[in-house]
């Protein structure tokens, strides 16, 4: 997707330009061209960086870290890299919450037979 602004600046203002007999100085890079140039360059960068991550997990999986990531306090990152165990850990927590507000589960659990 091109910017028209970027276009205008990169085409340059014809209009304002001396004289064809009148001697001109030197084109100098314009510093708006340059910032917006690279601000397109570091977004075009954030852009890909997203895709290659998104491309190495199934949407269920993104949507499972993320909830996991929310119930343990870990970032995403940290959740992803150790998957298995932050999932083992937030079911352990919630099952220790639903034994703490049921007497009579905790009891029943607490019977290898019936866990």
């Amino acid at each position: 997707m091109t910017d028209i602004y970027d276009e205008l600046l990169d085409q340059g203002n014809t209009s304002l330009q001396a004289p064809s007999g009148a001697e001109t100085a030197p084109e100098q890079p314009d510093v708006y061209d340059k910032l917006l140039d690279g601000y397109q360059a570091a977004e075009k960068q954030r852009l890909q960086s997203s895709i290659t991550q998104a491309m190495g997990t199934t949407p269920e999986r993104a949507a499972t870290t993320q909830s996991l990531a929310k119930s343990s306090g870990l970032p995403e990152d940290v959740v992803e890299r150790n998957f298995d165990a932050v999932t083992q850990q937030v079911r352990m927590r919630e099952l220790q919450s639903h034994l703490a507000a049921s007497p009579i589960l905790a009891r029943q659990m607490a019977d290898p037979q019936f866990a």
